[in-house]
């Protein structure tokens, strides 16, 4: 159950600003994320460790209202 939530919330991030993500992506060892897909085949830890980075680089643009409030609508969905 864990990890299908890090799945929805990671593929949210993904679909937000893929190329975004993609640079997040490109700065984390052993980690190739293309598609949706590729998010489904990482194990706990590497989902873990992605979440976090996508948190700490989404992060800086919380002064964007658009980012914003897509961030707030991927966590209100998961964290009721």
């Amino acid at each position: 159950m864990m990890n299908e939530n890090l799945i929805s919330m990671i593929s949210s991030y993904f679909k937000l600003d893929e190329e975004k993500f993609k640079s997040v992506v490109n700065n984390i060892d052993g980690m190739n994320i293309n598609s949706v897909d590729d998010i489904k085949n990482l194990d706990s830890d590497q989902l873990q460790t992605l979440f976090a980075s996508l948190k700490d680089a989404y992060g800086e643009l919380s002064a964007n209202e658009t980012v914003k409030a897509g961030l707030n609508a991927i966590a209100g969905k998961f964290f009721k």
